[in-house]
This record gives C-alpha cells, structure tokens and sequence, in this order.
C-alpha cells in the first residue's frame, strides 16, 4: 500500500487482503492526513484493533462515511476503542461490524456512544456473540437517538428479555426505520410484534410520539441506578485510594521537608566552607602575585646581565674572528715561505746527488791508478815515499779535517755553497796527489785520505729539508749516503 496513492482517493477497498494491524498503518496516516476519502472497506481480513492508533484517527477524522469491518478479528477490546472512537467522530454515517464477536461488553460501550452520537445511521452488529445485558443497553441507547435508521442485531444470543426491551424501545423511538434480530433465541411473537411496529405507518405521523412505558422508565431508571451506583462505589474507591496517596504523600512531604532541613545546613555548611576557602585563595593569589613580581624583577636584572654577558661574549668573537684572520694572513705567508724554501732546497739535493756520482766514479779511477803504480815501483823507494806521503797526509788531512767539520750554527745556505766548493776542488786534489806515486805506501796513504775527505765532503752535502712545527719552521738535515 503506498500513501501517496491512497491519500487521494474517495474509496479505499481492501477486500481479503489477509491484512494486519502492523499492515494497516499506511491507513492511520491516510485517515488522520486526507481530506477525501468518505469510504474504508477492510472486510475479510485479520484486522483486531490492538492498538488506539487507527481508532484515535478515526476519531478525528471529519470525512469518512461509511467503514466496513465485516469479519474480521476485532473482539472485546477492539470493540471497546471502536465505541470510543464512535463517541467522538463527527462524520461517519454507516458501520458494518458483522462477525467480530465484542459480546455483551462491546455492546454496552455501543450503547453509550449511541446516546452522544448524532451521525450515525447505520449500525450492522450481526454475528457479535450479544446477549440480554448487551440488548438491553442498546435499546436503552436507542431511547434517547434520534438518528439510526437501520440496527441489524441477528445472529446473536438475544432472548426474550433483551428483545422485549428492544420492542420498548422501536415503540418509543420513531426514527428507526429496521430492526432485524433474526436467528436469535427469543420468542417468534415478540420478533413479529417488533415487524408491526416498525410497520404501522402512523408512528411516523408528527406529534404521534408516546411517553415512555412505565416498565422502561422503571428498568431505564434501576439501570440508571445502578450505574450511579457503581460510580459511587468507583468515586469511593477513588476517595480511599486518594487519601492512602495523600497520606502517603503527606508523610513522604515531611520527610522530603526534613531531607531539604538537613539539605539546606549542609548547604550553608558547605558555603561557609567555600567562602573560607575562596579567602585562602585569595590570600594565596596575593602571595602567589607577590613572588611572580619579585621573581618578574629578578628576571629583568638577570635578563639585563645576560645582555651585557651577550655583548661582552659578541666582542670577544669579534676579536677571536680578527686573530683568526691575522693567523689565515700568517698561514699564508708561512705557505709561500714554506714554498720559496722547497724550491732550492730540491735543486741543491739534485746537485749534491750528482756529484756524490762523480765522486763515486772518481773514487773508482783512483783506485785502480794507485794499483798499477803500486806494482812498478821499488820496495826502498816505496817505503821512503810511505813515511813522506804519511807525513804530508797526516798534515792535510787535519787541515781537510779542520776545513770539513761541520759548523752546527752555519747557516745552510752557506755550508752548502762550502760544500759545493770542496766537491769542485776535489778533482784538483786528486790529480796532485797522484803526481807523487813515488812509493805503493804513500799512494795508499793517499787514498785513505781521499776516502775521508770524500767521506766528510758527504756529510757535509746533507739536504736540507724544511719543516714546520706548531706554525715554526725547523730545519732538518737529511743525510744522502756515500758509497
């Protein structure tokens, strides 16, 4: 079932669908929302009415007609909120409630909305399990309606009790027009004096209406009675029930009264200490003031030193960054005069490795020219020429050796250009010594002293090589060997 659908249509028909109470929202909405529908046909379903959803809408709404319930699950209760909601609707105009059994109870609830009820026309309560007690109040009902025309009662329980008062009631009451209580358990004369009543064509004459008979008046009046009764009886119970709550309450309102006391000291109680503690607080807040301005002054005058530190410490960088460019300037000149050293210092190490070759091939030559001198001369001779030449040689080679010592506080560069000069001058030596192969001794003399002299001419052609140590320069003397 969709809303939108139904929502716009003047029948709504919803024959044997198998339909629910759960299934007939969709209806609830369209009866409590539509503005058209006048005609609801719901009959063969398994409709019971468990809730006052679809009632409380039908009873506000101001459309529908004619609404047919036949056969379905309404029973006792759903009755009871079918009346209720018959009470208050002010447009339906036809019921069909066939087959749903509400028994005596639905039909007394009838019988009330009946008496308030001015719309209602027809009533279909066929096959609804109604007994004496529920035709009795219906006929009481009918008393005071004026507008049914049509009241099928058959196939119920109703026996002669209940139908004589339904007679009462057609006689009195001229604006039904049928009465049909057929299939019931009453007698065939009181079924066939209702039929002539309601067909005697001067009850409708205007003016032809009677008072009341006086056995009606009586039972409407013990019916009246009793249900006054019963509303005292209700009213009293109400009464004792209202005053156990009272009294209940009346104690349960002291004892609140004594619960809101003791509340209220706790309360005060409470706020005294709260005000004590709002004091400390403030007397905390002044103190806790008090030391952040002592500690805010102690901030500003370390914040004041830290400044000067800064400056005093931007100062000193400055000067550290002008000793480091100083010291870059110094390293570069100590690069170039590290530079300008390497250069002769590499050249006097080619030269003094030169001549230590042309020594060493001087040497060789020496040599082998004192061994063929040797061999030629005499013995007297030779040992003559011995003393001389160790004579001569123990002279000049304490001059050489005098000349050749080193000097430790020489300058290099000097005692490399004496070096040069001895080396140079050495050949000259030579060949003088050799004229003088006047005897094998002296020439061996010769030689020896020529091997010392070269000897100490090679220490003292040592390379010098510079070093720096600590941003100083030391000199270092490497010894080139001789063989």
């Amino acid at each position: 079932m969709d809303f939108d659908s139904l929502v716009t249509k003047k029948k709504i028909i919803l024959v044997g669908k198998d339909l629910q109470d759960a299934d007939i929202e969709v209806l609830t909405e369209v009866l409590e929302k539509s503005t058209v529908v006048q005609e609801l046909n719901l009959m063969c379903n398994r409709i019971s009415l468990a809730d006052d959803k679809f009632t409380d809408a039908l009873a506000k709404n101001r459309t529908l007609q004619v609404l047919s319930l036949y056969n379905n699950e309404v029973g006792v209760e759903g009755g009871k909120r079918l009346a209720c909601a018959i009470r208050s609707n002010r447009a339906l105009q036809q019921l069909f409630l066939e087959g749903n059994q509400i028994g005596d109870e639905g039909a007394k609830e009838f019988a009330d909305a009946l008496m308030v009820n001015k719309t209602l026309h027809v009533l279909i309560l066929r096959g609804n399990d109604i007994g004496d007690d529920g035709a009795r109040s219906l006929a009481t009902a009918f008393l005071f309606n004026s507008t049914l025309r049509v009241v099928l009662l058959g196939e119920n329980k109703i026996g002669n009790e209940g139908a004589a008062h339904l007679c009462d009631a057609v006689e009195y009451n001229h604006s039904i027009d049928q009465l049909m209580i057929d299939g019931n358990k009453m007698s065939a004369i009181i079924e066939k004096k209702i039929a002539s009543i309601l067909s005697n064509p001067s009850r409708k004459i205007p003016g032809a209406k009677q008072s009341l008979p006086k056995h009606v008046v009586e039972t409407i009046l013990k019916h009246k009675d009793a249900e006054i009764a019963s509303r005292d009886k209700t009213i009293a119970e109400m009464h004792d029930k209202m005053t156990s709550e009272f009294d209940s309450l009346k104690g349960l309102l002291v004892e609140k009264e004594e619960e809101i006391k003791q509340k209220d000291s706790f309360v005060a109680e409470k706020e005294g200490q709260l005000q004590s503690k709002e004091e400390l607080i403030a007397q905390k807040g002044n103190e806790i003031a008090e030391l952040i301005a002592m500690k805010d002054k102690e901030i500003s005058t370390k914040d004041a030193k830290i400044a000067r530190r800064d400056a005093a410490l931007t100062a000193k960088m400055t000067d550290i960054a002008r000793r480091d460019m100083r010291l870059a300037a110094k390293d570069e000149e100590i690069a170039a005069l590290k530079a300008t050293l390497d250069s002769p210092l590499e050249v006097v190490a080619k030269f003094i490795a030169r001549k230590d070759d042309e020594i060493a091939s001087l040497k060789s030559t020496i040599e082998s020219s004192a061994g063929d001198s040797s061999r030629n001369l005499s013995g007297s001779n030779r040992s003559s020429s011995n003393r001389s030449a160790s004579t001569e040689a123990s002279g000049s080679d304490g001059e050489d050796a005098e000349d050749d010592a080193p000097n430790e506080n020489e300058d290099p560069v000097a005692a490399v250009a004496v070096v040069e000069e001895k080396i140079t001058t050495t050949p000259t030596k030579k060949k003088v010594s050799s004229k003088s192969r006047k005897s094998g001794s002296a020439r061996k003399s010769g030689s020896a002293r020529k091997e010392k002299k070269a000897a100490n001419s090679a220490e003292g052609s040592g390379v010098l090589k510079p070093c720096l140590k600590n941003g100083k320069k030391e000199r270092k003397v490497t010894e080139q060997p001789v063989e």
